[in-house]
């Protein structure tokens, strides 16, 4: 199969495309209304459970936050851990935090704004030359009745499966780590949308309030078109971390604007884009594919967050 590529220099911004004969170009990014938390809150508040594993525990519950003095909903809180000796610890998202982007399909990310030294641990997931701590938690939706995603940990490098129940009914599992650490190399995929978020410009410091939401298409035909009803315990989700440190040509994968890497069709690129966090998964019943790209500059500074959505081909 043919490959081809091209690099464009536009406004301040690296375009780096990358396709094949086969694959259709993505449209110009269009500028899009900033996703609603309460479209966001509508997907992921509720009780969560881990699919197909024996044993007993209390189901991950995700709640929503009331703002101190009452009225709107300030944020969520999830919790961080199933385990029957964990019972209680939880992750509070507050929706006034930059780090914090979501999306109305559920999705989310909580990154910090700029990248800290590592000194002690180094996930499996990267190489032994980063000298880079990702805090990075994200839960990745897909379109699934009942509803389905995949909650991500940098610093534990962890992915686990979550099914969404009615009510406040008891899960089934052994442990997190029993459910989480399954990770695969990323599957070929057809993307279908982009949804960018960025600063106006690259060398503005990182301001959710005032960052640039845009989105950009190639065709509906690959993407999945309507949710697929199917039994809570045949959903199948599998899930991928990685990381690319683009001035060394290193990382967990092959560099993702390489040509010859047809799983990475368009990116929108900051200039001085220096690491490139990938957390990505697939729902094995539908085809449908989600990955949160996270853009950090030269200096460790957030630079852009971009949600794709395709099909396994």
């Amino acid at each position: 199969m043919h490959q081809n590529s091209l690099i464009l220099i536009y406004n301040g911004l690296i375009v780096f495309i990358s396709f094949t004969t086969l694959s259709s170009s993505f449209s110009t990014p269009r500028p899009v209304v900033p996703p609603r938390f309460d479209n966001f809150c509508e997907q992921i508040v509720g009780a969560w459970n881990p699919p197909k594993s024996p044993g007993s525990c209390t189901a991950r519950q995700v709640e929503e936050v009331m703002r101190s003095c009452g009225g709107a909903v300030q944020g969520i809180r999830e919790e961080t851990n199933m385990s029957s000796s964990n019972i209680g610890e939880s992750m509070y998202l507050n929706r006034a935090d930059d780090g914090f982007v979501y999306f109305d399909c559920g999705t989310y990310t909580k990154c910090p704004t700029q990248l800290q030294l590592l000194e002690d641990h180094i996930p499996a997931s990267l190489s032994e030359e980063d000298s880079i701590i990702l805090p990075i938690v994200a839960s990745i939706s897909f379109s699934t009745q009942p509803k389905s995603r995949l909650v991500f940990d940098m610093a534990t490098d962890s992915c686990i499966p979550l099914i969404k129940s009615i009510g406040l009914a008891t899960c089934e599992t052994q442990s997190t780590t029993d459910v989480g650490n399954k990770k695969l190399n990323v599957p070929d995929i057809t993307w279908g949308k982009e949804t960018i978020c960025r600063m106006e410009h690259g060398d503005q410091p990182w301001v959710l309030q005032r960052a640039k939401w845009e989105a950009s298409s190639s065709t509906y035909d690959h993407l999945l078109q309507n949710k697929c009803k199917m039994n809570a315990d045949e959903i199948t989700l599998n899930g991928w971390i990685n990381s690319w440190d683009v001035t060394k040509n290193h990382g967990s994968d092959s560099n993702p604007i390489q040509s010859n890497n047809p799983n990475h069709a368009s990116f929108l690129l900051p200039n001085k884009t220096s690491r490139i966090i990938d957390m990505g998964g697939v729902c094995v019943n539908s085809g449908e594919v989600k990955s949160l790209f996270i853009y950090y500059d030269d200096k460790g500074f957030l630079q852009a967050i971009v949600l794709k959505e395709g099909l396994m081909k």
